[in-house]
């Protein structure tokens, strides 16, 4: 059940929309509550209060009438009516639950904010750090619902002809360092997040100790990794950043070397302490001979190769789990068999489970999986054999799907040695894993072989290029699978590197002109994340077939031209949380006020002063900011008590009273039902296009929330699209190239053996029953919901669940998680269900 749903109990009867109204309209009471509070006070903390709650109340306003017309696009890609769920949904989810978070720390201010004890410094960080994330999260909201129009109906993915770069580059300019810190892993179940912030502060810990000791051994990088823990775990806002400098410039090797600390040998104890003991937990190697076997149409038999991609025939490691000894598992032919047999031995299961671990195909072992493996065997009373593939980049595609293929014969061959008759065989993998055995399927049709008899994947990659999708794009704020990281080991799966890139052509310098207008168009651009596709020109036919035809609605930019009757807007300090909270948290009286940059809401007119200014005294560095805030005035502490009781009085119109987001009846050029236009604007008259003063057209939907015409924005056509390639500019000031330019321009194959999705109906239609687990806040999730609807339409036995409020790699948290080991479980009830033990056991 989804946070919102838990908090209002929508599960018994309550509309999800009126909840969410509800819980909004609550956070925001409570932030102006705070707000008069803090008002009049401008020490330290309290004046910071102050202006966080102020932003808080401003974001709430703009994201809410977004939530509406995410949630009825998430429903146009749901698998059915029965699992909902696809990055649409997810991102509300997430805004979901930030504002959970938000009520609980803002009732908490206002319930103790006159107490003695009051921690006004804890709390300030607290609400700085949520409204931040919130923030981000409301910058990103345009860009899911711009994704919409990219993709042909009823996908998740866009055409490869007709992938949204932009998109990607504009978030990737985003304060990521946000997910990062205080509020790190705030969207997942309690169970997981005090072991998701200890991963985030051995991330950033660790990276100092690899980089600093880059050819010292593990010694010196875990000494020097505990003495800089220390640092990140008193100052967030440090580790955020690192970890986002880190995930943005850290190397294949840096990602294989953090990913493999639990195959140490003091991690490999947890199993032994924490988990049922297996009674043959054994690994061994099989060597690459070649043989036979049987096909399924008993017409002939099949040469299975040994594994030869890249580094020639070697041998390939496995390891068998039993949790009771079976005959065959002692027999002397079988590799590795050292121990006397026992006196007792279970007669041979009829089952068998072959299994490959994650690990993003570039780190990590059976060794470290085991922590679910022994659950698993114990639980099913079926032997596993757990394949250690080699690993990319030294051994990129096919070697390890070569490997895997072999070890899968083989094990046909050879059940008896194992403890199984081989009546019923599956294959299970999560992440990598997953698309190694779905990929192993695939190449077993096409060779004639035996298939499994069941298929379980747990969130994986069936698409192992880096195109973008709805869920894709919250690796923004993943703390397990950030955007540098998922794209470096895609690439190092299919064999490529940074230094493969293409070269890429010199950006266009920046070019200014004497007049203000070129000069704030220019910085519009530069800025890139607010105000784009803003044209109320009709959209140019499509000429190519993966543009759909779309009706043309524009998003109003929150950035506006204000009427040019309506007076000035006052000027008022705007603070940026994340400048606030590097500072030392520890002295109060050492805040100022200052806080540096400010917020990243601002209209025109405020860039014309800023450039006058900029004209006039050059590139001078200002002490203080000033940026004009509609609905946010604090020029004096008589005016800002003036405004605040005009608000709380109904005389300015709040979200509550007169509709602030232009919300009025009204009809529709075809003369249609009454509309409410929920476009967020900063006043009573519409918004103006900045290069033609034309207004801009809005999204409506229906007085009862239901949306009456498609959520759409304009799509440029081709030569608008190649402009937009030659007038971006990159923001990040750093000369490292960012991940996403990296790998933008590395061509990957859309081979079906390293992309399942991309397989073609033939082999689809041969698959045998699927079983895909997924979770709703994985930047995978789309994969898995789009692999399912294929083989769905191709009348395949497929089942789709989905997880509430996990990660991305939760088995390796079911000893510290509780949620995670209830979903470990589940897992195993559907792999039973696949191999048929709940009618005849094992």
């Amino acid at each position: 059940m989804e946070p919102l749903a838990e908090m209002f109990n929508v599960s018994r009867g309550i509309n999800p929309f009126s909840a969410r109204s509800v819980l909004f309209k609550t956070v925001r009471s409570l932030a102006l509550s705070n707000m008069e509070y803090y008002q009049d006070d401008m020490s330290s903390y309290k004046d910071r209060l102050y202006t966080a709650f102020s932003n808080m109340h401003d974001h709430l306003e703009k994201v809410e009438p977004y939530m509406e017309i995410l949630q009825a696009i998430g429903a146009k890609y749901d698998f059915d009516a029965t699992t909902p769920g696809n990055g649409y949904r997810s991102i509300v989810q997430v805004i979901d639950a930030c504002v959970l978070k938000l009520l609980r720390i803002s009732r908490d201010v206002c319930l103790n904010r006159e107490s003695f004890l009051f921690l006004a410094g804890h709390k300030c960080r607290d609400v700085e750090a949520y409204t931040d994330v919130l923030g981000v999260l409301r910058q990103s909201l345009k860009y899911f619902i711009e994704f919409d129009t990219w993709c042909d109906d009823g996908q998740l993915f866009p055409h490869e002809k007709n992938v949204p770069w932009d998109i990607l580059r504009e978030m990737e300019t985003f304060n990521h360092a946000a997910f990062h810190g205080r509020a790190v892993a705030f969207q997942y179940c309690g169970s997981l997040s005090k072991p998701l912030q200890v991963v985030s502060v051995a991330m950033a810990s660790f990276s100092e100790g690899f980089y600093k000791h880059a050819n010292g051994n593990m010694m010196q990088r875990a000494t020097t990794s505990l003495l800089h823990s220390g640092k990140y775990l008193l100052n967030p806002e440090m580790k955020g950043q690192q970890i986002v400098n880190v995930t943005k410039n850290a190397s294949i090797q840096f990602c294989k070397a953090f990913w493999n600390i639990p195959e140490t040998d003091v991690f490999h104890q947890l199993p032994q302490w924490m988990t049922p003991q297996a009674s043959v937990n054994r690994l061994f190697s099989i060597e690459p001979h070649g043989f036979t076997l049987p096909r399924r149409d008993g017409c002939g038999s099949f040469d299975v190769p040994p594994p030869t991609a890249h580094k020639g025939p070697a041998p390939v490691h496995v390891r068998l789990l039993s949790y009771i000894p079976r005959k065959g598992q002692f027999d002397a032919s079988l590799p590795g068999v050292d121990a006397p047999q026992p006196l007792y031995t279970t007669e041979r299961s009829r089952c068998l489970i072959i299994h490959c671990h994650g690990g993003g195909f570039v780190a990590q072992s059976s060794k470290s999986h085991e922590i679910y493996l022994r659950m698993w065997t114990k639980d099913l009373q079926v032997p596993i054999l757990s394949i250690d593939y080699s690993l990319a980049p030294e051994s990129p595609f096919p070697r390890a799907l070569e490997e895997i293929f072999f070890i899968y014969c083989w094990a046909l061959k050879n059940c008896h040695l194992l403890g199984s008759t081989g009546e019923r065989i599956c294959v299970v993998g999560d992440s990598a894993g997953g698309n190694l055995v779905t990929a192993l399927t695939l190449r077993a049709i096409t060779n004639g072989v035996r298939v499994p008899d069941g298929l379980l994947t747990i969130y994986t990659p069936f698409v192992a290029l880096y195109t973008p999708s709805p869920s894709r794009l919250l690796s923004m704020l993943d703390p397990l699978l950030p955007l540098g990281i998922l794209a470096r080991c895609l690439a190092a799966y299919a064999g490529l590197s940074p230094q493969e890139c293409p070269e890429l052509p010199p950006e266009p310098a920046l070019q200014r002109s004497s007049s203000t207008s070129n000069i704030r168009e220019d910085i519009l651009s530069f800025l890139g994340s607010f105000n784009r596709w803003t044209t109320a020109a009709p959209p140019p036919a499509p000429t190519d077939a993966v543009q759909r035809s779309r009706s043309t609605v524009d998003f109003t930019d929150e950035i506006a031209t204000p009427p040019a009757a309506a007076a000035p807007t006052p000027k008022v300090r705007r603070m940026s949380c994340t400048s606030i909270s590097e500072r030392d948290d520890d002295d109060d009286d050492d805040d100022d006020g200052d806080c540096g940059a400010p917020a990243v809401t601002f209209g025109l007119d405020d860039l014309d002063e800023t450039m006058e200014e900029d004209e006039d005294e050059g590139a001078e560095k200002k002490e203080e900011e000033e940026v004009a805030v509609p609905g946010l005035q604090r020029p004096s502490s008589a005016g800002r008590l003036r405004r605040r009781s005009l608000k709380l009085n109904g005389i300015i119109p709040t979200h509550g009273g007169a509709p602030t987001h232009g919300c009025a009846s009204a009809r529709d050029s075809d003369g249609g039902a009454p509309t409410c236009d929920i476009t967020p604007t900063h006043g009573s008259a519409p918004a103006r296009d900045s290069n033609d003063g034309a207004p801009n057209q809005t999204v409506h939907a229906g007085v009862n929330g239901t949306v009456e015409a498609p959520l759409h924005v304009t799509i440029p056509d081709a030569a608008d699209k190649e402009q937009q390639q030659t007038t971006y500019r990159h923001t990040a000031q750093s000369p490292v190239v960012s991940p996403l330019e990296q790998f933008i321009h590395l061509k990957i194959d859309r081979n079906p053996f390293m992309s399942p999705l991309f397989a073609d109906d033939s082999l689809l239609r041969e698959m045998p029953p699927t079983t895909i687990m997924a979770c709703h806040l994985d930047p995978l999730l789309d994969d898995s919901v789009m692999f399912a609807k294929r083989l769905r339409a191709l009348r395949r036995d497929v089942r789709l669940h989905m997880f509430e409020q996990l990660p991305h790699g939760f088995l390796n948290f079911t000893v510290v998680s509780s949620d995670a080991k209830q979903a470990s479980e589940m897992c195993a009830a559907r792999l039973g269900e696949l191999l048929g033990l709940q009618q005849e056991g094992p």
